[in-house]
């Protein structure tokens, strides 16, 4: 039964594999013949409003994820700012939010209309690429002579990116972090010019809280970051398949939370979200979530302890003040293949494990303690996070603002 699941799960894997480019190109080429018409439309509509200001948000390359892009327009839309707003989605994205799918200032990505405000847009904002604007290599047909603001996905940290930052960041004109220690990292390893990072605090930050007491559960987020290099392999004979799948299938976890009467939640990082139906739980109190299923705010807000390895959602339950495990079973395979501008074992704000057993003494231990983080690592926040006063998405909009 369980190899029948697998090869299922294999096919089905193989089939989005080969799909996937070509849909990619599909609506890439869409695109570069639509340009033309835009462009003309772009022409009437700036005849006949020469006033007009336009900003363009995306994150995540139209697929929304209620991230940093979301969050900030939002904002703009409550707060009436002097400019018109508009964020760029896909289809589906739109359909599943009740917000954006009611919204008239959402551009369905790829669309005349989106094509359009792009080249009448002064602004453009995003998340974790500029393919959250527009494709990678058509891109450049919209930059010229705009402000280009990068709002990031996650705190840098645990993950290396200058190559990335260099080949699909775009350089903006502005870089949001956290903190002056995120800053430093941006500026020596990244090479970003520190007159454009500014110190304002994450737009989702803004929304971020904890549930409520009386209606939050007993709940633990086990959320592990992707991995390139498991993905290309033989997946299921990986160090990561080897060691998750043996947690979520161990017998003394699934004792512990019935008795304790604690869910686990495990949620898989989108980029890895097809191999989910490669694991199993055989207990009630571990739950497999499919990605989209549930949203990552919503596991923030509901879960009282996070596991994880190097995943950059640590750095929002560290932000809430709950506790967090890393569980890095392959932190050398890790570095290797990734990096970390912060050292894995002296510079996190959580207890670490690296074989199973440890780090399921680790849970008993916050489920015993009513998932209270350490005050040691309470104390390191201020280093990690210069403001925790709500108004990050104001600082972010007045940055924008400033000639």
């Amino acid at each position: 039964m369980v190899r029948l699941k697998n090869t299922t799960s294999f096919i089905r894997i193989i089939a989005e594999l080969f799909s996937s480019p070509f849909k990619f190109y599909a609506l890439e080429l869409k695109c570069l013949i639509l340009i033309p018409i835009g462009f003309l439309t772009k022409s009437i509509l700036s005849f006949s409003n020469k006033k007009n200001r336009v900003w363009v948000i995306g994150e995540n390359f139209g697929e929304c994820l209620k991230d940093n892009g979301y969050c900030f327009f939002q904002y703009c839309q409550k707060t009436n700012i002097d400019s018109e707003v508009f964020f760029v989605a896909k289809e589906n994205s739109i359909k599943n939010d009740n917000y954006l799918s009611s919204n008239k200032n959402v551009l369905i990505y790829g669309s005349i209309r989106h094509i359009t405000y792009l080249f009448l847009s002064r602004v453009f904002i995003y998340s974790h690429t500029h393919r959250d604007i527009f494709f990678h290599k058509l891109f450049f047909l919209f930059a010229k002579n705009k402000k280009i603001v990068f709002l990031q996905h996650g705190v840098t940290g645990f993950k290396k990116f200058d190559a990335y930052y260099q080949k699909y960041c775009n350089e903006p004109d502005i870089l949001i972090v956290v903190s002056d220690f995120e800053k430093s990292i941006i500026s020596k390893h990244v090479g970003t010019r520190d007159k454009k990072i500014k110190i304002t605090g994450f737009a989702r930050h803004d929304n971020l809280e904890n549930g409520d007491s009386n209606k939050t559960r007993r709940q633990i987020a086990y959320m592990p970051t992707w991995r390139d290099w498991a993905r290309k392999g033989g997946f299921l004979h990986s160090k990561f398949y080897k060691y998750v799948s043996s947690f979520t299938l161990d017998s003394s976890l699934a004792e512990l939370l019935e008795k304790k009467n604690v869910i686990l939640k495990f949620y898989l990082h989108k980029n890895m979200k097809n191999y989910l139906s490669f694991f199993e739980s055989k207990s009630s109190k571990i739950q497999l979530v499919e990605f989209g299923q549930e949203s990552v705010q919503k596991m923030i807000k509901e879960s009282n302890l996070l596991i994880t390895d190097y995943s950059s959602v640590s750095w929002d339950f560290f932000y809430l003040d709950k506790p967090v495990i890393f569980f890095q079973f392959d932190s050398e395979e890790y570095l290797n293949n990734r990096g970390s501008y912060l050292d894995l074992k002296k510079d996190i704000f959580g207890d670490r494990a690296t074989s199973i057993y440890p780090l399921i003494d680790l849970v008993k231990f916050y489920i015993d303690n009513n998932f209270q983080a350490k005050e040691k690592y309470k104390l390191l926040k201020p280093n990690f996070f210069k403001y925790s006063d709500k108004f990050n998405c104001k600082r972010i909009y007045q940055e924008i603002m400033r000639p």
